[in-house]
């Protein structure tokens, strides 16, 4: 499911940028494009969540997050916001992300 969703993230950026490179093909080869650097891990309202975030080939820039629940539901893909849901892990920012909600 990450895998997925981090490729439309990287589809959803080019396009809004009219950027051609890096030239992905399949979403497989996603991982070979992103580094993650840092993975938190932190609990709001007794649930559980990690945020791993670092950086992608296609948005140098804002870099990458990632945010999954205790369920392994991708909750957030895009650009780096360090919320982290520390505030409200259904209401997340909706700055520039691919998918939010479980």
């Amino acid at each position: 499911m990450v895998r997925a969703d981090a490729f439309a993230y990287y589809d959803v950026t080019l396009a809004m940028y009219g950027e051609k490179y890096p030239a992905i093909q399949m979403s497989e080869d996603i991982w070979k494009f992103l580094r993650i650097g840092t993975i938190t891990l932190f609990s709001h309202d007794e649930q559980y969540y990690a945020m791993a975030n670092g950086s992608c080939e296609w948005e140098q820039e804002h870099g990458l997050e990632i945010d999954v629940n205790e369920f392994n539901q991708v909750l957030y893909v895009g650009s780096f916001i360090s919320n982290g849901f520390h505030e409200n892990p259904e209401n997340p920012s909706t700055y520039n992300y691919v998918k939010s909600g479980a």
